[in-house]
């Protein structure tokens, strides 16, 4: 293994990416790079790593090329710390098992690429004025603890299996949160925050996938959304509030979905509206929706002791008590408001109104 800088020994990150061996490391210092990287498929285990936190890639042509393509066959290249801008696709990956850290990307179409790539880490990313975030088709990856926000699109998932999303912040998007399109299947949505995008926050199209512990906030759309065909799938344990359209919508033609132990309150229509069948809706606290807040519409869906004060059937609802409260998912919390937004908050008129779900709020940027 060797380490190599950029410029004290090569000028461009594309010659020390020509010139390296297989396992070396490529230090790049603090300046501005008009270039497009790539790593050919003749290369493996590289890695590229900033050193500072201005060492910029910008598109010599403003909106075209790609700022790292990591060609089929280069496998376990790692890309971090880099700024990038202003280029058609920020990263692209067609290979498998390479690492994504720490990069900010702005101003581009893609922000990064998985396009036939397996076992690919994207973690730590910002991604934000892109037309989307981050796109993925292909299988087994983990995208884990991203940033992605004011973008068209956050995510979107075109014939992706196994994919996990974790841990990530998903806001302000001005179509969509997250889309996964109907021939994407077994994924994990886990611990997210998506919240404030312009339509729905996420469209669950996909079959057998667990959608568990995310908080769903403020969508202007649905806060889960299915669609024909979007089966066999587990959405439990989320917090889903104050969505302008439903909390969840079940679509006709989606079945065998497990909905349960959610907290779903606030939504503008109903906290859950079913037109599939042979769904199960199990201890669920859904109250204070506008319309119902549970609306059942399809046959054979089975419901169990659920919390609810408005139903279609009545009989859907075991409590007409039903206080809306933040939820700890399935153990729910009513604590006195104690909001103490920061003055100078420029999000606190969004944020800091929601501070009844905090017992302490003393940190009105923490996106609550």
């Amino acid at each position: 293994m060797a380490i190599f800088n950029v410029p004290g020994n090569f000028l461009t990150i594309q010659a020390a990416v020509n010139s390296v061996s297989d396992g070396d490391i490529i230090i790049v210092e603090n300046d501005t790079y008009n270039e497009e990287v790539t790593i050919p498929s003749v290369r493996d285990d590289i890695r590229i790593v900033a050193n500072g936190k201005n060492v910029i890639l910008d598109a010599p042509v403003p909106g075209s090329g790609v700022a790292f393509d990591i060609a089929g066959g280069a496998n376990r290249i790692e890309i971090k710390g880099f700024k990038i801008q202003n280029y058609a696709v920020g990263i692209e990956l067609s290979s498998d098992a390479n690492r994504i850290i720490c990069n900010k990307i702005t101003n581009v179409d893609v922000g990064i690429m998985i396009d036939g790539g397996d076992r690919n880490l994207i973690w730590k990313n910002t991604v934000k004025d892109a037309t989307t975030g981050i796109f993925i088709d292909s299988n087994d990856n983990w995208i884990i603890e991203n940033i992605v926000h004011g973008n068209d699109t956050g995510m979107d998932l075109d014939g992706a299996d196994g994919i996990l999303i974790l841990g990530n912040k998903i806001f302000d998007n001005n179509i969509v949160g997250i889309t996964m399109d109907s021939s994407s299947s077994e994924c994990a949505l886990l611990n997210n925050e998506i919240k404030d995008n312009d339509g729905d926050g996420l469209e669950l199209f996909p079959d057998n996938c667990i959608v568990s512990r995310n908080k769903i906030k403020r969508n202007d759309g649905n806060g889960i959304d299915t669609g024909t065909g979007s089966d066999d799938n587990l959405i439990q344990e989320n917090i889903i509030e104050k969505n302008t359209e439903n909390g969840i919508a079940i679509v006709s033609g989606a079945i065998r979905n497990d909905i349960i132990r959610n907290c779903i309150n606030f939504n503008g229509e109903d906290g859950i509206n079913i037109d599939g069948n042979n769904n199960n809706l199990v201890q669920n606290k859904v109250c204070s929706n506008t319309m119902l807040d549970i609306d059942n519409n399809g046959t054979n869906n089975d419901f169990f002791d659920n919390e609810c004060k408005n139903s279609d059937p009545p009989s859907i609802c075991t409590s007409i008590n039903c206080n809306p409260c933040i939820c700890e998912f399935f153990d729910c919390k009513c604590p006195p408001c104690k909001c103490s937004p920061c003055a100078n908050c420029p999000f606190k008129g969004r944020y800091c109104k929601d501070c009844p779900y905090k017992s302490s709020y003393n940190k009105c940027c923490d996106d609550h």
